[in-house]
């Protein structure tokens, strides 16, 4: 499953918990980088209400509290496993998708294909051990 295959920074990774890996994506895509105030008592105005609809704010509610919250700006993947990662799904994902998903431009995730596809480096000289 994908949602092995990445890392979340404390707060989406709280928020993946009581939700679920797409909701703490969705989140770090309408905030990541910013502050996002939750009230005491969330109603039907508040911006993540109307994005995510009243049971998953509430759960998201419970999950942090409410205040001031830093958003972080999304998932930290390193470029090895964003790199293996777009090999292991290239056939179930478009390109489109897996840009998307790692929030990448196509380019990059046709350039992570073929640097996974090139051979190792031949040694420049010959061991002699």
């Amino acid at each position: 499953m994908i949602e092995r295959d990445i890392e979340l920074p404390g707060l989406l990774a709280d928020i993946a918990e009581a939700t679920s890996l797409g909701v703490a994506l969705t989140v770090a895509k309408h905030y990541g980088g910013t502050e996002l105030y939750i009230p005491m008592k969330l109603g039907k105005d508040h911006q993540l209400v109307q994005i995510l609809g009243m049971e998953t704010a509430l759960a998201i509610h419970a999950a942090l509290g409410y205040g001031l919250h830093m958003i972080p700006m999304g998932a930290a993947v390193s470029i090895r496993r964003r790199r293996e990662h777009v090999i292991k799904h290239r056939a179930d994902m478009t390109i489109d998708a897996l840009a998307r998903f790692h929030g990448k431009h196509q380019r990059t995730i046709y350039r992570d294909q073929n640097v996974m596809k090139q051979p190792a480096a031949l040694p420049l000289f010959d061991s002699k051990d």
